[in-house]
């Protein structure tokens, strides 16, 4: 599997898949795809499409793969202006990204829930990369990554946070504002816009 990324202000994802290779990509982001890329349907019947799309797994998600060597499919983010972010699993990747990152994800590697707070009818919630391959996050706007140390604090609001290390300190907190986080040890991507 390769890819590419094209674009700046509204980038596309270009991954190339070889004969029987996976690619999991969030409902409605294909933009287009060579002759030898197919969809997966699992389903025998009705029922078992709707117990598949109501699965954790394969809630809002599609699934491809090849018949040929270097098929190509183009995905469109549904953010813009946006940033494609791709994070190499292998079992012991420490980033957890935000809820709604997903893009697409090769192989086996997905986003599990990891921490889940909910504030009233608000909801803060990051997802732990597992598995082996790759995963395509997207973040709205640009992205800045900080360093923080150990005794270091940043008040961040919810929203405005792409993804941390599973190793920083996090504390959350509600005000009128909205959620605010407190955050400090470790690597953390911000985002430079409000969705």
């Amino acid at each position: 599997m390769d890819y590419k990324i094209e674009g700046e202000y509204s980038p596309l994802l270009t991954v190339f898949l070889n004969k029987n290779e996976l690619l999991c990509a969030k409902d409605g982001c294909e933009g287009w795809r060579s002759s030898g890329i197919c969809e997966i349907h699992t389903a025998d019947n009705i029922f078992d499409a709707l117990k598949n799309r109501l699965s954790e797994d394969n809630l809002f998600q599609r699934k491809y793969t090849s018949s040929v060597n270097n098929a190509e499919i183009t995905l469109l983010p549904d953010k813009t202006p946006c940033t494609i972010f791709p994070v190499n699993a292998d079992g012991s990747c420490s980033l957890l990204l935000e809820r709604t990152a997903f893009l697409a994800s090769t192989g086996d590697a997905k986003l599990t829930p990891f921490i889940s707070k909910t504030f009233g009818e608000k909801r803060f919630e990051l997802c732990a990369v597992t598995g082996s391959g790759t995963v395509f996050a997207q973040f709205s706007g640009n992205v800045i990554k900080r360093t923080l140390s150990e005794d270091e604090f940043l008040f961040v609001r919810a929203e405005q946070l792409a993804a941390c290390e599973k190793s920083c300190k996090l504390e959350t907190s509600e005000n009128e504002s909205g959620i605010i986080l407190k955050i400090s040890g470790g690597h953390i991507l911000l985002y430079t816009v409000k969705r």
